[in-house]
């Protein structure tokens, strides 16, 4: 019967537990992807201390619960989840230093036990030895690729300085090409604008505005893209389209810049109508009309 038990015992599956899954996540082979396309924790990349961290949780889970002090883990996790965590955080709190403060307080809690019955041993959990701090070929190869795009963004912003927008183009292309930045589009946008590729312009927007939300970029960096749809479609004379994309920007971020270009946008708009049923075939007649009345002395007519 023993044999029996303990055949049993060996055969039962192990449980995932919430560290196992956590693991997993930190795990994921598109990590480091994810947190360089998104404009909030691509900055993380150069930080060798985190990155560090990252590698020691996804080894070990159960290591997770000192590190959620640092704020950055909560961006991380929005991320790979996909969500935005720090929206169910209490007034005035942060959500991770909130769960962590929860977890110690629940962990330094004692049972209570009969008077009669002596307390249990105190056991310690073995300390686990910190992973030496080495990046691996993912995180380098991404921190360059990131270097090389902010130098390729930096010789556009030149050349559009300089008015030479074929040349900032030509720059902000490959600084896209080299890191997913939605920043590289929107200059790549502005360049197009001001060199009249207003089509162009629309494109590289658009673009942005799709990356952007599969990363959860900000939302003012959307309502800019939106902004500048606005103003080249109002540069190409469809003024109904710019004053769609003018409200779309305005439902992301309310700025007075764009406010303005909606409120020109719909007094046009306006204009432009009255002025279509304006027909000049059918003033001449009504003037030809009043004049033959005029002659005959038809005062009313």
């Amino acid at each position: 019967m023993a044999g029996l038990v303990a055949l049993v015992g060996a055969q039962r599956p192990k449980r995932r537990t919430s560290a196992d899954k956590i693991g997993n996540m930190f795990n994921d082979p598109k990590l480091y992807e994810k947190l360089a396309a998104n404009p909030k924790t691509s900055a993380y990349l150069a930080d060798p201390e985190f990155m560090a961290k990252l590698q020691r949780i996804a080894k070990y889970p159960s290591a997770m619960g000192p590190e959620m002090g640092d704020p950055r883990f909560l961006e991380v996790m929005s991320v790979l989840l996909g969500i935005d965590l720090s929206m169910g955080a209490p007034p005035g709190g942060d959500p991770a230093s909130s769960a962590q403060q929860k977890a110690q307080e629940d962990e330094e809690m004692p049972d209570v036990l009969p008077s009669s019955r002596p307390p249990a041993p105190e056991t310690k959990e073995p300390e686990l030895e910190p992973e030496p701090e080495t990046e691996d070929e993912e995180v380098i190869t991404a921190k360059k690729a990131k270097a090389e795009a902010d130098a390729e963004k930096q010789l556009g912003t030149e050349n559009y300085k300089k008015r030479q927008f074929d040349a900032a183009i030509e720059h902000y292309s490959k600084a896209w090409d080299l890191h997913k930045d939605i920043t590289y589009l929107t200059n790549l946008s502005a360049a197009k604008f001001e060199k009249g590729d207003y089509s162009g312009s629309i494109a590289a927007c658009e673009e942005a505005i799709e990356e952007g939300r599969k990363v959860l970029a900000d939302f003012k960096l959307i309502a800019k893209a939106y902004g500048r749809i606005g103003s080249s479609y109002e540069k190409m004379g469809d003024l109904p389209k710019a004053i769609e994309n003018y409200q779309r920007s305005l439902t992301e971020h309310r700025t007075p810049e764009i406010l303005a270009k909606l409120k020109a946008a719909e007094k046009a708009q306006t204009k432009a109508e009255k002025d279509a049923y304006i027909n000049p075939e059918e003033a001449e007649k009504a003037r030809l009309n009043g004049a033959e009345h005029f002659k005959n002395a038809q005062w009313v007519g």
